[in-house]
């Protein structure tokens, strides 16, 4: 064996006269100095050897190093949440160590060792230097060190070099000899792996059986042997540098059955890695692990029985996935290591044609069913919280990552297992752990799981639809406890997203059993206001408008009056406090300054007469004014309401609350309490047209009385409204036009009084039916009429005759001393 192996370095020599040892160099590795005071831990080991455990092949080996070593446990898994940087550039961590050296390193600081910055991702903001991903063509160098190589390899394999060169590694043994022929044997077959041509060869010649077998000679009969172990990892490198190069994955024949079982049972088993290596190999142990594990299904591709016996591990395991989870289990912690094994094998099946055949039957094996099964079947609520203590046991749950691990390993690149995964449910879950923060990094495995789902088209489209229902169900649900939150404070949202004081309900005081009508109830003793012989009122505001002209509006809060005295005689804190102050206290924090009888006619005549004084009070003290109440001063008032109505304006102004549709029932009260006064000498007189046209709301007796003149009295108004120094236009009589529709509209759909009963009573006794009827007269009026732009649309809205509507605005205003007066 000695003279093969003199032989083999001969041969060596001739291939490549100029070869040299690889030299070590030194890896000196050290945290970013931004992020001191967040990393825990520090490479105490500086300067590494490039040969030292854990310091490659890879970059991602080193990151795992500096993992360990750091207590950073979590980020082993993760190779999203650490970068390493060498020379001012992030380099991927899936580079050789050696060529990052070379490339980056060893020219621009030669003798020195080779500085890697390690660093969290995003920690401090996004990064700003340079990715390195690969470092591109090979130079014109290096081409032609390739073709030399590929010359002298054509020579060795015409000559029956290679073959016999694979016959020794059959004979070889572990003696010194035999061992000094394995590392000479080994140099030679990194030559042939360097090129495609090569790599083909050593297929073709089945020379990864080869290599294996070699890797069962060293670890078998002694795992403790420190040079048998390392001579082993450096024959499954070669395998894993050849079946790592997509393009000869055509040519595998894969390793036979018992081969496949052998490595499978040695790799997945963690009771026999650990008959197989001592502790004081351990972490050699687990570098060699990991190694086969990235080798594995590769190495099996091409040879039928062999994929049946990883696919059969499969299928066993798929009913183990729940095992995992049983505390009581004493095979536990043997199960947990095992499938997660499983999952690095699964992670590192290529892309390939013959990899996703090889996925095609793992499918088949029913593990991805089984497992998307587990996953949704034992999931909490999907939107309850994830700090929840439930979300909180269940991501805990050994078997979520391990499923997770899989998943994203046999997803990758595999149409059928992304169509199979393409469950409305399954998808949900995934998307629901993407924003699960834990110490086992869940939200990042489903995120990888999710991201490699997302390569097929479909399976993307139903994400994005699941994203954009989860979505709008946390928007439903923040709103839903938002309203939760402002109905305890006696608050709710309007109709345009506005915040005001609820109307219809007091903090903290539960209905009556008897009463379900919030608009019917006080809002102090919760009794039914419309029945009883007690007054009440209407929590409203009074103020004076620019022009000084009295205007009131109201947020809908009522109360018996005798209710809101008694509750303003209690002090507060001993203190002199305001009788309104004292009010906010009991009606859901609406501002008032009066109070506004119910004309409803169930109050002795004394109590409603102190109830109408104790209003004009209210307005005195108010707006420090003398007030003579009569039907005049609640047909201003009406006309105040109905123009901020029409003109959109404010209601909340001054009150700090209540909307349109409130204030359109505190209309109906004012409407009614201006016809319980008497008429008298004087007419309701207005210097607006379209106030004039509000005041039929109180001389009209029915419904018919209206119908049969309203379009006179539209007529009428439309001249009355006329300026006659201009031509006619809709839009300068457009809020007139308006005003007549309020009042059609109100009577129409509010009021319907029928001809052959008394007014007042038909008002009083259907009050609380006229205050429902405003929430559709409010919604019709702003949707249908208020959009109205052009007198064509107005008059098809209305049904206005044609004849006599249709082309009132091309006609020439008549003379000023003829148009007519409403």
């Amino acid at each position: 064996m000695t003279t093969h192996a003199h032989v083999i370095s001969i041969i060596l020599d001739v291939m490549d006269p100029e070869q040299t040892e690889e030299e070590d160099f030194l890896i000196q590795i050290e945290k970013d100095a931004a992020q001191e005071d967040f990393l825990q831990g520090r490479m105490s080991g500086n300067p590494y050897k490039s040969t030292d455990a854990g310091m490659g092949p890879l970059m991602r080996d080193v990151k795992n190093r500096i993992c360990r070593d750091t207590e950073m446990i979590a980020l082993l898994e993760d190779d999203n949440g650490m970068e390493l940087l060498v020379n001012n550039y992030i380099i991927s961590l899936s580079l050789p160590i050696r060529q990052v050296y070379e490339k980056m390193w060893k020219k621009q600081h030669p003798g020195q060792a080779m500085v890697i910055v390690y660093r969290m991702r995003g920690l401090l903001g996004d990064a700003q230097e340079t990715f390195i991903s690969s470092f591109g063509e090979t130079t014109e160098e290096e081409q032609m060190e390739d073709e030399k190589l590929n010359e002298a390899l054509s020579c060795l394999v015409e000559c029956g070099g290679l073959d016999v060169a694979l016959q020794l590694l059959v004979k070889a043994d572990r003696s010194t000899w035999g061992r000094q022929l394995l590392s000479q044997l080994r140099k030679l077959m990194d030559k042939c792996a360097k090129t495609r041509f090569g790599r083909t060869q050593l297929i073709e010649r089945d020379g990864l059986s080869h290599f294996l077998k070699i890797f069962r000679l060293c670890i078998e009969p002694d795992p403790t042997d420190e040079h048998c172990v390392q001579l082993a990892k450096s024959y499954m490198e070669l395998c894993n540098v050849i079946v790592k190069d997509e393009q000869v994955h055509k040519l595998l024949k894969g390793i036979t059955k018992s081969e496949a079982e052998w490595l499978i049972k040695l790799v997945l088993s963690k009771e026999l890695t650990e008959k197989a290596w001592t502790q004081q190999f351990s972490r050699g142990a687990t570098e060699l692990v990991e190694l086969c594990l990235a080798t594995l299904g590769s190495l099996i591709l091409g040879n039928d029985e062999a994929e049946a016996a990883l696919c059969s591990h499969c299928k066993l395991y798929a009913d183990k996935l729940a095992e995992v989870d049983n505390d009581y289990n004493p095979q536990k912690e043997a199960l947990q290591t095992e499938l997660d094994r499983l999952a690095t094998v699964a992670q590192a099946i290529p892309r390939s044609p013959a990899g996703c055949r090889l996925k095609d039957q793992i499918l088949a094996t029913g593990i991805v069913a089984k497992a998307c099964k587990q996953i949704v079947d034992s999931h909490p609520p999907l939107y309850s919280a994830t700090e929840s203590p439930e979300w909180k046991a269940f991501v805990a749950k050994p078997s979520i990552s391990l499923i997770l691990k899989i998943l994203h390993g046999l997803t990758k690149g595999h149409e059928p297992t992304q169509k199979a995964m393409a469950d409305k449910n399954t998808l949900a879950i995934l998307h629901r752990l993407e924003q699960v923060a834990s110490e086992n990094s869940i939200g990042t495995l489903a995120e990888n799981v999710v991201e490699a789902l997302k390569e097929n088209e479909e399976v993307a489209a139903q994400i994005e639809k699941v994203r954009e229902e989860t979505k709008k169900k946390r928007k439903e649900m923040a709103m839903a406890m938002r309203m939760k939150q402002l109905s305890k404070l006696g608050m709710q949202v309007g109709k345009q997203g506005e915040v005001k004081v609820t109307s219809r309900k007091v903090v903290s005081e539960p209905l009556v059993d008897d009463v379900s009508d919030p608009l019917a109830v006080c809002c102090i003793c919760r009794e039914n206001l419309f029945t009883g012989k007690k007054a009440a009122a209407v929590y409203a505001f009074c103020s004076l408008t620019e022009s000084r002209i009295h205007y009131s509006v109201s947020q809908m809060v009522m109360v018996h009056i005798d209710c809101h005295a008694n509750a303003i005689k209690r002090g507060v804190g001993g203190r002199s406090v305001d009788e309104w102050i004292k009010a906010a206290l009991h009606n859901a924090g609406v501002r008032c300054n009066m109070l506004t009888p119910l004309a409803i006619g169930n109050a002795p005549n004394a109590e409603w007469l102190t109830a109408v004084e104790k209003m004009r009070k209210n307005i005195e003290d108010a707006l420090q004014t003398p007030s003579h109440f009569n039907r005049q001063f609640f047909y201003n008032d009406m006309c105040q309401i109905v123009d901020r109505f029409v003109f959109r304006r404010s209601f909340s102004e001054q009150a700090q609350g209540g909307g349109r549709e409130s204030n359109v029932q505190y209309l109906a009260v004012l409407h009614l309490l201006c016809i319980s006064f008497p008429p008298d000498d004087t007419s309701l007189t207005s210097n607006e047209p379209r106030h004039r046209l509000v005041s039929f709301l109180l001389t009209e007796q029915s419904l018919k009385s209206w119908e049969e003149q309203s379009q006179d009295i539209l007529n009428a108004s439309l001249r009355d409204g006329e300026d006659p120094a201009h031509p006619r236009s809709f839009a300068d009589l457009r809020p007139l036009c308006l005003t007549w529709a309020f009042v059609d509209t109100y009577f129409k759909t509010v009021i319907p009084i029928p001809e052959d009963v008394e007014r007042d009573e038909w008002l009083k006794a259907r009050l609380l039916e006229t205050l429902h009827k405003t929430a559709e007269f409010v919604k019709t009026f702003d949707e249908m009429i208020l959009p109205i732009e052009t007198w064509g649309e107005f008059i098809d809205y209305f049904n206005l005759p044609s004849d006599e509507f249709g082309d009132y605005f091309d006609q020439a205003p008549p003379p000023a001393d003829d148009a007519q007066q409403i």
